[in-house]
């Protein structure tokens, strides 16, 4: 099962809550992490995929976010026992298309039956394509192990 979301972006805010300090981003994750524990809750037998535009970089230098952003989304994924397989060394923005970065995470459980073959962004250049969007799409190939 995947379940996508948007997390609020620095300038605006997500249901009246602003998003000063980070506030509209935890209320909005912890919101999205009601519907993740329900969903592992209803369906325990499915490996559930968290994804979607986080608005939040996960390597080692700031593209977009903030750290306290990213420190919220890393707490969860931790204690959600998730990865992300678009975010570190994993990031295939930052990796193929430099000062760029991966906004758009694809996030699995540790003990998922799957394991990362690649990452990739797309579209294959420099620079994400303006009149498709302001940032890359990004994709995973996952091969079973189980």
């Amino acid at each position: 099962m995947i379940f996508a979301c948007v997390l609020p972006w620095l300038n605006g805010n997500w249901r009246g809550i602003p998003t000063k300090g980070g506030a509209a981003f935890s209320s909005a994750l912890q919101e999205f992490r009601e519907v993740w524990k329900k969903l592992k809750k209803d369906f325990p037998s499915d490996t559930l995929i968290f994804g979607g535009d986080f608005n939040q970089n996960l390597n080692d230098r700031h593209y977009y976010g903030s750290a306290n952003q990213k420190a919220m989304l890393e707490g969860f994924l931790k204690e959600e026992d998730m990865i992300a397989l678009t975010g570190y060394e994993n990031d295939p923005v930052s990796r193929d298309s430099h000062p760029h970065a991966c906004i758009d995470h694809i996030c699995i459980p540790k003990d998922s039956p799957f394991t990362l073959v690649s990452s990739e962004r797309w579209p294959n250049t420099p620079k994400p394509d303006k009149t498709f969007s302001d940032h890359f799409a990004t994709t995973v190939n996952l091969q079973s192990i189980k």
